[in-house]
């Protein structure tokens, strides 16, 4: 697993939004049981409750956790409304943090060896492409607004 750090902040405050994603484990890991009593046991409990229990002891709360079967979309709407608030003006960092081969690269690319693939897009794809979105849907609506009226004869 790792730890997506999404940094929001503005002038009256900082907000940090913390997300956890499982990667899925491979079938070589899925079929391995534990081995003995000191093995971590990890129990994800995605949206609504947010919160991962280790050795059915510690509660650990984020602001989101995402389950080995969240999608690369179900990431970014989380992402989304940050985005939002970064073409408003605010400031805006995505991070990723967790160990090697952990899926990190993963979550902020997806697969690029497969360009077909649109649905496995990460996330700097996927917000590149709603800035772009959003900048043509402002500009046309600047474009059409300038156009219809306003002119004197």
């Amino acid at each position: 697993f790792f730890v997506q750090l999404f940094l929001h902040t503005s002038l009256a405050c900082v907000m940090l939004t913390v997300a956890l994603r499982f990667k899925p484990s491979t079938i070589d890991q899925h079929h391995q049981p534990a081995t003995n009593e000191t093995d971590d046991v990890i129990n994800v409990f995605p949206s609504p409750q947010n919160y991962v229990t280790i050795n059915h002891e510690f509660n650990l709360y984020y602001n989101h956790v995402f389950g080995q079967g969240a999608s690369q979309s179900d990431v970014f709407a989380v992402v989304k409304p940050k985005v939002d608030d970064f073409l408003s003006g605010n400031n805006c960092c995505m991070l990723t943090y967790g160990a090697k081969s952990a899926g990190k690269s993963y979550t902020m690319f997806g697969r690029l060896d497969d360009k077909n693939a649109v649905s496995e897009l990460g996330l700097l794809p996927r917000t590149i492409s709603y800035i772009i979105e959003r900048l043509q849907s402002f500009y046309s609506a600047a474009a059409e607004s300038g156009s219809s009226g306003g002119g004197q004869a």
